[in-house]
């Protein structure tokens, strides 16, 4: 069963490059290609377009090519051996399809039936299920901003001494060493990482600010202590607010599917008998 369904992933896989890819066979292209397998081309537009440029590196997008042509040659050898034409690879992809068009329409259900939650709505959810955020360990909500720099880290962390954090922010995201901030961020105990920012995290104080840390090399990072949740506390609404969404959203899709799946045996015929076991 499970070669089977590895079998169906790797179709099914395969259909989507073939949507996603422009693979033009025995006809003159004009568009630039990036590989060719015989009479199938990548074309350059194709693989743009999947890869998305700003996404990917050059070098996964020479990966994918070469991924792109080891396929291809398989699949063509396949063609050659008959395969594509086998009773088994007929029955796979039959079973790949209805597994995609079942998958498209819920999407399409989904889409249709669900509504974004207000913050209230979300809020009355958190409610009901608060308990599942009584911490298990200690948590922290912190600010962080980072630099390329230590000589900026270092002054942005005096300008916070001398007025506040968000005054300090908004003088030095102006700065060229200026890479990235985060406020309120909130952190269970273990997603504190590299462990030297762990400790630092650990030792603070509430508003403290703490000392420059070389996260990574070259990245510079100040950090200020908003709150400490101590082991056994309820994380406030605010600090999970994502987490609430993503269980929110989880439950409200399964709620719809249900309700549609008992539509669709109302609508369709469905008659089960008993398997010997």
């Amino acid at each position: 069963m499970r070669s089977a369904r590895h079998k169906i992933l790797a179709i099914n896989f395969a259909l989507t490059l073939a949507v996603l890819i422009a693979c033009e066979e025995n006809k003159q292209v004009k568009d630039e290609y990036v590989a060719r397998v015989g009479n199938t081309i990548l074309t350059k537009e194709g693989l743009e377009n999947y890869l998305s440029q700003d996404k990917y590196s050059r070098k996964f997008k020479n990966e994918f090519v070469r991924q792109w042509i080891d396929e291809e040659l398989l699949y063509q050898e396949a063609g050659e051996k008959e395969i594509t034409e086998s009773k088994q690879y007929l029955e796979l992809i039959e079973t790949a399809q209805k597994q995609l068009a079942g998958s498209l329409l819920l999407q399409k259900q989904l889409s249709e039936n669900f509504s974004e939650p207000s913050d209230n709505e979300l809020g009355m959810f958190y409610d009901k299920i608060k308990e599942s955020f009584r911490l298990a360990d200690n948590a922290y909500v912190i600010n962080v901003i980072d630099f390329d720099n230590e000589a900026s880290a270092l002054e942005f962390r005096n300008q916070v001494l001398l007025s506040n954090w968000n005054q300090a922010c908004k003088i030095f995201e102006k700065d060229s060493g200026f890479v990235s901030r985060s406020d309120e961020t909130f952190l269970y105990n273990y997603q504190l990482s590299p462990l030297h920012l762990s400790r630092i995290v650990k030792e603070m104080n509430l508003n403290e600010i703490s000392l420059i840390v070389e996260k990574e090399p070259t990245i510079f990072t100040v950090v200020q202590m908003v709150k400490i949740l101590s082991k056994n506390a309820v994380a406030d609404f605010n600090f999970v607010k994502k987490e609430v969404k993503e269980i929110y959203y989880f439950q409200k899709r399964k709620e719809l599917f249900s309700k549609y799946l008992d539509e669709l045996y109302s609508k369709y015929k469905v008659e089960i008998k008993k398997v010997d076991e």
